[in-house]
C-alpha cells in the first residue's frame, strides 16, 4: 500500500475511511489519492443538531445532543453525529488526542 508523508493513501480496510473536516463540512474519503472521485459522503455541519457540551458522574467533559460522546470501544474513542433529518453516523479513531481535536471542532462550530 502506498504512502507519503500524511500516511496510506488508501483505507486499509472496508471499515476504514478518511475524514477531511473544512470550515463548514465533513468530507469522508475512500482514498487520498483524489478527493473529489474518492468522497463517499459530505456532512455539512450546518445540519448537525444542537450540541450541547456537560460532564459525566466522573466529571469528563462529554457532548450530547448533535454530537454524542460514546465512549471508547475495540475500534477506539467513538462519537456520533446526529443530523436535523434524522440521519446518524458512528465514528470512532485508534489517535484519542485526534478525536477529542474533531470533537471540539465540531462543537466550536
Amino acid at each position: 500500500m502506498k504512502e507519503d508523508k500524511a500516511g496510506k493513501l488508501d483505507i486499509p480496510d472496508d471499515k476504514s475511511f478518511f475524514f477531511v473536516m473544512t470550515s463548514s463540512s465533513i468530507n469522508i474519503l475512500s482514498s487520498r489519492r483524489n478527493m473529489i472521485t474518492k468522497t463517499i459522503d459530505v456532512i455539512d455541519l450546518n445540519n448537525i443538531d444542537k450540541v450541547k457540551m456537560d460532564f459525566d458522574a466522573d466529571g469528563n467533559q462529554v457532548y450530547q445532543g448533535g454530537l454524542k460522546s460514546m465512549g471508547v470501544f475495540d475500534e477506539g474513542k467513538c462519537f456520533q453525529l446526529v443530523l436535523k433529518a434524522g440521519f446518524k453516523f458512528i465514528i470512532c479513531s485508534s489517535d484519542y488526542k485526534l478525536e477529542l481535536r474533531v470533537e471540539e471542532a465540531i462543537y466550536k462550530f
